[in-house]
């Protein structure tokens, strides 16, 4: 089994690579500057590029057998991409990956993240209300990447967890239907999202995931 790792030097996607490595898989990863994998950098296949960018995509996805996306919101900063941007970029994913006769996708959301007719309790308005101020790309983006694989065809898992941050104590807990805390360890996301790509029960899921006791 060979794995695309898309945003592979970010927080989570490093902690995806480390953990795959570990396990004996076969990485091919996209990343703007190589440098920052580290060791790692001479020990996976490496597409220097952006994922933004649909020719990009098509070099990382050749001679792989599935998708691994750890794609995140954007820096709070002046410029960040717009919510169409995530769409056309996932857009692109999906026909790169149908181009390649792949069908496995697993990727990261967040908890704020909802899709049409999905009921939403008090604490993820909290939470979305959070990211508005915070990050007001990042919800809309999400859903919009969510509603474009719901309706791909492709076996997806989208993975929704609170905050991402390491060093956080107490065991992973996942639900289907209901919000399992406001963080999560990394590495421990990067361990699930690997465990779920072989589990046929999560295709097509959006499971919300924290780490707590």
């Amino acid at each position: 089994m060979k794995i695309a790792v898309l945003g592979a030097t970010g927080l989570l996607g490093r902690h995806v690579v480390k953990e795959a490595f570990s396990r004996g898989i076969d990485l091919k990863v996209l990343v703007r500057d190589p440098s920052k994998l580290g060791d790692l950098q001479n020990q996976v296949e490496v597409v220097q590029g952006d994922y933004f960018n649909s020719e990009d995509q098509a070099s990382t996805l050749e001679g792989v057998d599935l998708v691994v996306s750890t794609i995140g919101p954007p820096p709070v900063r002046k410029g960040s991409p717009k919510v169409e941007v995530y769409g056309d970029a996932m857009r692109s994913l999906v026909k790169v990956m149908k181009q390649n006769g792949l069908t496995r996708i697993v990727n990261v959301a967040g908890a704020s993240a909802s899709y049409p007719g999905e009921k939403i309790v008090f604490s993820r308005k909290l939470m979305r209300l959070m990211m508005h101020f915070m990050v007001p790309v990042i919800t809309p983006a999400k859903e919009l990447e969510i509603e474009i694989l719901r309706s791909s065809g492709l076996a997806h898992t989208t993975v929704r967890p609170p905050m991402i941050a390491e060093g956080v104590k107490g065991q992973l807990k996942s639900s289907e239907t209901d919000p399992q805390g406001m963080k999560v360890d990394a590495a421990q996301l990067a361990a699930y999202m690997l465990d779920v790509i072989e589990k046929p029960e999560w295709h097509g899921k959006l499971p919300f995931v924290a780490t707590g006791n």
